[in-house]
């Protein structure tokens, strides 16, 4: 199933490289793609929800977990994404690719789910780093296990996979996920990571 929608994407990336100017036509080509893309992506997310990973640590800096972050989500919806960090946030132990993979999934949820505008901010504070997705306040702490999404969603196609497997590999790695949802679908998502996950401190 993998290796049929990867070849499919690529005819069809291949196909837009070289349209002929066509309002029409480029509209109906970026909404295939768009939608593939999301297909190979549930596929993928079904296949590794099969197969937990065993995380593997390694020094990262945090301002390049945010930016790979970004960089991995599609164009058409990175231009919709505001991304901030403290200043000198300390270095990580943390297998940083799991964890990029992980933040991305909760990134294009929000984003998915019909979100305009999507805050992708990190922090630190006295229980450890904070990674938060949010594309409003909130106001009502929510378990991810209790619904499709966490997100309110805005599309009936949109699924939530993405962020059953977000919340299973931080907590692979020591972290948490919450979501709180206030009222107008405005939703908050934080990964929280231990404090001794940071370069220099121990585990209690």
């Amino acid at each position: 199933m993998q290796t049929p929608l990867q070849a499919l994407q690529a005819a069809l990336e291949s196909v837009e490289a070289g349209q002929v100017t066509d309002d029409d036509r480029d509209a109906v080509l970026n909404c295939a793609l768009d939608e593939l893309r999301k297909l190979r992506r549930n596929v993928d997310a079904l296949v590794e929800y099969t197969a937990p990973p065993t995380p593997v640590p390694m020094r990262c800096r945090v301002g390049e977990i945010l930016l790979t972050v970004r960089e991995q989500i599609g164009h058409d919806l990175r231009s919709r994404l505001l991304v901030a960090c403290d200043d000198h946030a300390p270095e990580l132990m943390i297998d940083g690719p799991l964890l990029v993979r992980s933040l991305r999934r909760i990134v294009e949820n929000a984003l998915e789910a019909g979100s305009d505008q999507v805050l992708f901010a990190s922090r630190d504070g006295a229980a450890g780093r904070t990674f938060a997705v949010m594309n409003n306040c909130s106001s009502q702490t929510l378990d991810p296990r209790d619904g499709a999404t966490g997100f309110t969603s805005t599309k009936t196609d949109h699924i939530g996979l993405g962020l059953t497997l977000a919340m299973r590999d931080l907590e692979l790695m020591g972290g948490s996920v919450t979501v709180r949802r206030g009222f107008g679908g405005r939703t908050l998502v934080w990964a929280q990571l231990p404090a001794w996950t940071a370069v220099g401190k121990r585990a209690a």
